[in-house]
């Protein structure tokens, strides 16, 4: 409760614009008086609906997204609430009532955001299986990327606490939070000081619950549950099944906060009029819960098959329209925004390019050179600031583990990059890791990534640290029998046909050898 929320919170955090900083929270834990008292006073709170004045204010300040380009529609807004304001709200919102919701209110499974025990990656590894299958099996579709606008500035108060109630929170909670949010007063944080108070008014009211809040994520999971049932209350676009039938994946859109990805099968020919169609419903759908698509932030890909003498090739949108097509390729994904009534044509990417989802690079047609591009330019980039710096040997140790490490791991589990070229890009930073340890770059590989029991170094070799990211998330679904893991059954099925070996590929001998 109160005492493990400070005791584990950093006393540099900023936070609560009355001066009763974490700092503040955490001198008073080993003294129970003191506790009880802070406790009694939010109970209060809970109880009976009403917010403390203090509760009423927030600081914003702002957070440049691109180092060094201070540009004001790249700057992120981050508002500051008072510490017991946040406490409360993480452990009412983001963990009771997110813990009760999953256990009792079967939450839509395409929700991966501010959900426990889900991750950003498995939403990255639908997208990239779907991907597979269509490869596989050579069916038409189309998958689009949208981004949500200003997400958490743009939640409705009340809306967000009906939803909440809908799934378990008493009454008195809800209106706490209403209380607090629908007379927020709001000043700007500068470096020439705190701007004048201003606030909503009857004739200009603000919305949002803040980023910052410990709420906020749980807010917007609770919309965003409702999005998805209404999407899917239309029925499923994406369905696809294994040879035989016996196990189907049927779905809409897979969401993680405020990115969505919406795709459509190639059960007829008219894959470009349903993907508008279900594009244009999530738009308008997430416009009535008081959000906004971010159009021109928004992209598609289209998935069409030309078929010459028996052979099947992704086409590109700049050739020529086949007679072998069933889609006109020329045909535009055009939404208009419910806001203004204005009309944007989404880009549409080619299949062979790769764009950004979640951190990770993927491509349509299955090659990850963006990707591997985007590793060594992560690579570079951290030998260029640790040779350039005055780092112990020991610190060069702890950059690797701390920050490269970490980055490495998250894009490659679900990247499927050859292992020369993952060896390639991670020689440099194994020679600056040896020369940390004063050794010559030519000390045996065997001994290099062998662990501390068999008396090596225990530094992990890029394509091992690969596979057991990949292993981890291919066992981890499978223990969950979850929708991840129903895509990969399917794939699995489509890959003995395609290999004909009659059984699992997994199950196929081979021989790996270090290099």
């Amino acid at each position: 409760g109160f005492r493990h929320y400070f005791k584990h919170k950093s006393e540099s955090t900023e936070s609560s614009p009355s001066g009763r900083h974490i700092g503040h929270y955490k001198a008073i834990l080993k003294n129970d008086d003191l506790v009880d008292l802070q406790v009694a006073m939010l109970n209060i709170g809970l109880r009976t609906g009403q917010a403390l004045d203090r509760w009423k204010k927030t600081i914003s300040v702002m957070l440049e997204k691109d180092k060094g380009k201070p540009k004001l529609h790249r700057l992120r807004i981050i508002q500051l609430f008072e510490a017991d304001l946040n406490f409360l709200l993480s452990l009412v919102f983001g963990h009771r009532l997110m813990t009760f919701a999953r256990k009792h209110c079967n939450i839509n499974e395409s929700q991966y955001g501010s959900m426990n025990r889900k991750q950003a990656q498995s939403a990255v590894l639908n997208k990239i299986l779907t991907y597979d299958i269509f490869r596989v099996t050579k069916q038409d579709a189309a998958t689009t990327e949208f981004d949500a606008a200003a997400n958490y500035d743009r939640i409705v108060p009340a809306l967000a606490m009906i939803a909440c109630q809908r799934l378990g929170l008493a009454k008195k909670p809800a209106e706490l939070m209403y209380n607090s949010l629908i007379d927020l007063k709001h000043q700007v944080k500068t470096i020439y000081g705190l701007s004048a108070e201003y606030g909503p008014t009857a004739d200009n009211p603000l919305f949002g619950s803040g980023q910052g809040s410990g709420g906020s994520p749980t807010f917007w999971a609770v919309i965003a549950d409702i999005l998805f049932n209404c999407m899917d209350s239309k029925g499923a676009e994406l369905v696809l099944s294994n040879p035989g039938g016996t196990i189907v994946s049927a779905r809409n859109e897979d969401g993680y906060v405020d990115d969505t990805a919406l795709g459509v099968d190639g059960r007829d020919g008219n894959v470009v009029g349903r993907m508008t169609t279900a594009a244009q419903r999530h738009e308008r759908t997430l416009y009535a819960t008081g959000g906004k698509l971010a159009l021109h932030k928004c992209t598609w890909v289209l998935v069409n098959w030309l078929w010459c003498n028996g052979n099947a090739t992704m086409e590109t949108f700049s050739e020529a329209q086949d007679s072998t097509s069933m889609i006109d390729t020329s045909t535009k994904l055009t939404l208009k925004q419910s806001e203004n009534g204005e009309s944007v044509d989404i880009q549409r990417l080619q299949p062979d390019q790769g764009y950004r989802t979640l951190g990770i690079w993927i491509a349509a047609d299955g090659n990850p050179q963006k990707q591997l591009k985007i590793l060594q330019a992560t690579v570079s980039h951290w030998l260029e600031c640790v040779t350039n710096s005055s780092l112990r040997d020991l610190d060069r140790q702890l950059a690797y583990q701390s920050f490269l490490r970490p980055q490495l791991l998250y894009l490659i589990g679900c990247a499927t990059i050859d292992h020369h070229d993952l060896k390639k890009m991670f020689r440099p930073v194994l020679d600056e890791l040896l020369h940390t340890l004063g050794l010559n770059k030519n000390f045996p590989l065997a001994l290099v990534h062998a662990g501390h029991n068999w008396m090596g170094l225990g530094i992990e070799d890029l394509p091992t640290m690969q596979g057991i990211s990949q292993l981890q998330l291919l066992l981890g679904h499978a223990n969950k029998q979850d929708r991840t893991a129903t895509l990969i059954q399917i794939e699995r099925d489509y890959l003995e046909l395609a290999i004909g070996v009659g059984r699992c590929p997994l199950m196929e001998p081979y021989i790996a050898t270090l290099e």
